[in-house]
């Protein structure tokens, strides 16, 4: 599909393509996450969750720089080198992250009314389910505050951009923050294996990513906006790893861990998602961009509060 977007003629058929794409590397993402789950021991969870959270993080990056940089050199051929590299590092993996034997295994029948009760089984539990629910709203609150940054450079922060230097400045307000989330991605997970906890490490984060969002909201200025990001992409770090961890130590059914860790990812997606929905709605109804981030704050503190009741997990 990444080769037929290369070859898409039409809008249309650059939507086909890339939504099926996107299926395809979702449907690979699932199993590949529940890996953790089947193969880490407890007490290194914090680490390898850190790891696959700075591969993500890492490729994302790489990513998009070496999609610019292939298309100024050849053109609409950069989809060739993405398409290889994700055939050639999926064989890697399959060729020497060997499954173990699963013939002897028996399972029951797959019943369609069964299958679809499972997709939801994981959120009748409640601790999983009030992790759940936090991953959902700090999602939303980072996608509100997040989804006009462009236009925060050019109409909220004094004294404002131009259109030119708003877009220059917005991947650098980006950048500004990785650093600093490689760091928690890295230091985090470790912490928390060590000390044996992980409450303490999602609130902390949480409570800091809406602490962060007191400076632009106090000191509408480009600074304040980098600031926030470098505090921001701390927090993020320290909660993307450690928030993975205990959703594996809360999986009610060690025996489906791809499909309940899948769950949890849909609970960041689904909040990523609704974010920059809401915001429009926000900003259309305050005429501004102040509102954004009281309720960015709101919600974010909000996902602090649902962990608080979590048992099950220290």
């Amino acid at each position: 599909m990444l080769i037929g977007m290369r070859f898409s003629p039409t809008i249309g058929l650059l939507l086909v393509t890339y939504s099926i794409a996107q299926l395809g590397l979702n449907l690979a993402s699932g199993p590949l996450s529940a890996t953790v789950a089947d193969r880490v021991p407890a007490e290194s969870r914090g680490v390898m969750s850190a790891l696959s959270g700075f591969g993500t993080l890492v490729g994302g990056a790489v990513g998009s720089l070496l999609a610019g940089t292939l298309f100024a050199m050849m053109g609409l051929d950069a989809y060739f080198p993405f398409a290889l590299a994700v055939i050639v590092f999926t064989v890697l993996f399959v060729l020497v992250a060997r499954d173990r034997d699963s013939r002897s295994r028996t399972v029951p029948p797959l019943k369609l009314i069964g299958f679809l009760g499972s997709l939801v089984f994981a959120l009748r539990d409640r601790d999983f389910r009030l992790l759940w629910i936090a991953k959902v709203v700090l999602m939303f609150g980072a996608g509100v505050s997040g989804a006009f940054g462009l236009y925060m450079l050019q109409s909220y922060i004094q004294p404002g951009l131009s259109v030119t230097e708003a877009t220059q400045i917005a991947p650098l307000l980006t950048i500004a923050g990785i650093p600093g989330t490689v760091i928690a991605l890295l230091v985090a997970g470790w912490w928390s294996d060590r000390v044996g906890r992980r409450k303490p490490f999602v609130i902390v984060s949480t409570i800091l990513i809406a602490g962060s969002m007191f400076i632009p909201l106090l000191w509408p200025t480009l600074p304040a906006l980098f600031l926030q990001g470098i505090i921001a992409g701390v927090a993020v770090g320290t909660f993307l790893t450690v928030d993975q961890a205990m959703f594996i130590d809360l999986l009610p059914d060690k025996e489906a861990a791809a499909r309940d860790l899948g769950i949890s990812t849909l609970g960041g997606n689904l909040g990523q998602a609704l974010g920059p929905l809401i915001a429009g709605f926000v900003v259309a109804s305050t005429g501004g961009y102040r509102a954004l981030w009281v309720v960015s704050i709101i919600f974010v503190a909000l996902a602090a509060v649902m962990v608080i009741p979590i048992k099950r997990v220290r």
